[in-house]
């Protein structure tokens, strides 16, 4: 049921025009940020998670009826399997997020998320139940892509529709930052269960890190029930304006920025998990341990944070697409030294050519959470976002990586067809920023755009 929100409780909505300094000390506006963050946290742990465990885990466990090369395969696909339903968690959750509300949404995203990702460290084997075991994990993986297709649209809303008008790109940054919070944690606890189980990892040390996703996802729920929300939809709810077929019309009214955020999404996460995926891979096929990426994988995720946040403060400062078309141009820079550092087997330089990629692919992303939310009005936002989002998700992540490796496998292991896939892709979200109209919408008491702050 829509709450029917009095001139008094809007009166309490954090101001945008507040300093900043006055914003962070709204305790409401805190909880619904740190709620935010928590939940990209465990978006990127699960990913990592899942990811590292295909092949390692699920393979040999939940289909151990087949011979090792089709059972890796078969763990591929459930991987796979969590991109196909991602978009309809955007569309299911960007509607109903613009119908009733961000923060009941993401509670409902996060619970999904988090409750699957635990249930996987609870699942039988196949030597336990048989071909029950690969299905229910099928299932899992699919809720796990459906809720995160409205996790991220809603994480970075409750951030950045709380953030003062000039500060949205730091905000929105800083939420963005948990992806690489959520690598560090993932490296480490699967790195310490492994030290401390040894050989009995398989037997049930495995279960470790996904059972560990409870306790934050349950930490998060607490945070978002206590957090606010959204000054934006507390407006237009408000004034009556709430969209009943917010999917029809955002489509019908958006479409060119829709595009545009697929392409500019899918360069983000294509360029990133070509980083911190596929050449994990790839250096494999040069004899290096995979001790040597998981390492280089923690320090990069470092730089990751920073280069998040401190991208995003200087789009506040500077503009979304001057900060994003030269973190483009950085990503391009670094693609070929990233391929060719492999074959040194150094650790040093791996872990530096692959902290200085996701620095730039991380100052690339940074200000995306700003410069999407700013592309459409309030009452349609939230299908806007995940609808763009959710498309260039299946397009980065389930595409891209296969892609690459497919072109490099075409021609006898030579990097040029795969490196030009890359800089074509990073060019072209980069001429995408430029297209893409940064509207600075008012999420305050109006959904016209606040022509003071346009184009900045």
């Amino acid at each position: 049921m829509v709450e029917i929100v009095s001139d008094v409780a809007l009166a309490k909505v954090p101001a945008l025009e507040k300093p900043f300094s006055t914003f962070l000390g709204n305790q409401q506006a805190k909880r619904s940020i740190i709620g935010s963050f928590l939940g990209m946290t465990l978006e990127s742990y699960d990913f990592l998670l899942y990811g590292a465990a295909t092949a390692t885990v699920f393979a040999p466990l939940f289909f151990s009826s087949l011979d090792s090369g089709l059972a890796s395969l078969l763990a591929l696909l459930t991987f796979a399997a969590g991109f196909l339903t991602r978009p309809l968690g955007g569309l299911f959750f960007g509607h109903f997020g613009d119908k009733i509300g961000r923060k009941p949404m993401m509670i409902i995203s996060l619970a999904l998320i988090g409750s699957a990702t635990t249930i996987i460290g609870l699942l039988p084997t196949y030597d336990q139940i048989g071909a029950a075991a690969p299905i229910a994990l099928v299932a899992m993986r699919l809720i796990q892509g459906f809720a995160l297709g409205g996790e991220y649209g809603g994480a970075i809303l409750m951030s950045v529709e709380h953030a003062p008008a000039r500060k949205k790109g730091f905000v929105g940054a800083l939420t963005q930052a948990g992806t690489g919070l959520g690598l560090i944690l993932a490296t480490v606890i699967m790195l310490l269960s492994a030290h401390f189980t040894g050989d009995k990892y398989m037997v049930w040390g495995w279960r470790i890190p996904f059972l560990l996703a409870s306790v934050m996802f349950l930490i998060g729920i607490y945070i978002r029930r206590f957090s606010t929300e959204t000054p934006g939809f507390l407006a237009i709810q408000a004034q009556h304006k709430l969209s009943k077929a917010p999917l029809v019309k955002v489509v019908k009214r958006y479409p060119k920025e829709i595009l545009l955020i697929s392409i500019i999404f899918m360069t983000a996460q294509g360029n990133f998990y070509v980083a911190t995926v596929f050449m994990a891979s790839y250096a494999a096929t040069f004899g290096v341990p995979a001790s040597t990426m998981l390492l280089a994988s923690a320090v990069s995720s470092v730089f990751q944070i920073f280069g998040a946040i401190f991208a995003g403060m200087l789009s506040d400062k500077f503009g979304r697409a001057p900060v994003m078309v030269t973190a483009a141009f950085a990503i391009a820079v670094m693609i070929i030294p990233l391929f060719l550092v492999m074959s040194t087997q150094s650790t040093l330089l791996i872990t530096a050519a692959l902290s200085l990629m996701v620095l730039a692919q991380s100052a690339f992303f940074g200000p995306c959470a700003a410069l999407i939310t700013e592309s459409f009005s309030p009452e349609v936002r939230y299908s806007g976002v995940s609808i763009g989002a959710s498309l260039g998700a299946i397009l980065g992540g389930g595409v891209t990586v296969s892609v690459v490796a497919t072109l490099i496998r075409a021609n006898s292991g030579a990097i040029t067809w795969a490196v030009a896939y890359l800089v074509c892709l990073t060019t072209a979200g980069a001429i995408c920023v430029l297209f893409l109209k940064n509207r600075r919408w008012d999420p305050g008491l109006s959904s016209a755009p606040d022509a003071t702050l346009r184009g900045r």
